[in-house]
């Protein structure tokens, strides 16, 4: 394992540093094809991974190495064409990296997909509010939506043998509500609310009290032990 990660990153930097050396030198046509093929390839490889080892470790490392290259393709994509950056592209990374995750059940790939998912769910709520997508994370209550879809997806997103991944909701969205309640409760001229910075705070430190505490007695329930202890942790 140590081995593959050291041959991943050295491969991973090598290919950087190849297409930083010569990528100005090659023309429009070669370049598309460069960016379309390399998310390909190292899903390809993915596979072959996967086929031959069956703890699926190396096979998660090149998934990290394909969702790597789709970022990458969209972000020169959209440099040497001049689009406008937009939330959607966040949803394209989640989803990409999602397909991944269900596809070889590994969890490191669903942790990115939420992480997609939260961004673009976030931003497109900052730009429907009327902020611009530079400014979208200065309003952590963009955040609630996300958090409150993940814990939903928990309990609706079928996940038959892959018993953790409805874990991974749960947590994340608690992490994103919580956190979000957290930041305005200390942080209260961040809000969309028309109140004194004060008052803000005061309101969402209390609600951040009430739900942190519904965890914990929600975690320890269920026998939902991450659930408990995100819980206790941001109620201390």
């Amino acid at each position: 394992r140590i081995a593959s990660l050291l041959g991943a990153i050295a491969l991973s930097a090598a290919v950087y540093f190849f297409f930083y050396r010569f990528w100005g030198s090659l023309s429009t046509g070669v370049q598309l094809v460069v960016l379309a093929t390399a998310p390909l390839v190292a899903v390809g490889a993915m596979e072959l991974a996967a086929r031959k080892e069956r703890t699926l470790y190396v096979a998660g490392i090149l998934g990290l190495v394909a969702i790597a290259c789709f970022v990458l393709d969209l972000n020169v994509l959209g440099a040497t064409f001049n689009v406008e950056p937009a939330p959607g592209a966040f949803l394209a990374w989640s989803a990409f990296a999602g397909l991944l995750a269900y596809a070889y059940g590994l969890q490191l790939l669903l942790l990115v997909a939420i992480i997609g998912f939260t961004l673009f769910l976030s931003c497109q709520v900052a730009v429907w509010t009327g902020y611009p997508l530079n400014l979208s994370f200065q309003r952590p209550e963009s955040l609630f939506l996300p958090g409150v879809l993940l814990l939903l997806m928990a309990a609706f997103v079928p996940s038959r043998g892959l018993p953790r991944f409805p874990l991974f909701y749960r947590v994340s969205g608690l992490i994103v509500l919580l956190f979000a309640f957290f930041v305005l409760s200390n942080w209260g001229w961040n809000s969309y609310l028309p109140w004194p910075w004060g008052t803000a705070e005061i309101v969402y430190q209390v609600v951040g009290f009430a739900v942190a505490g519904l965890a914990i007695a929600v975690g320890n329930r269920r026998g939902w032990r991450e659930v408990e202890t995100v819980g206790t942790a941001f109620f201390v």
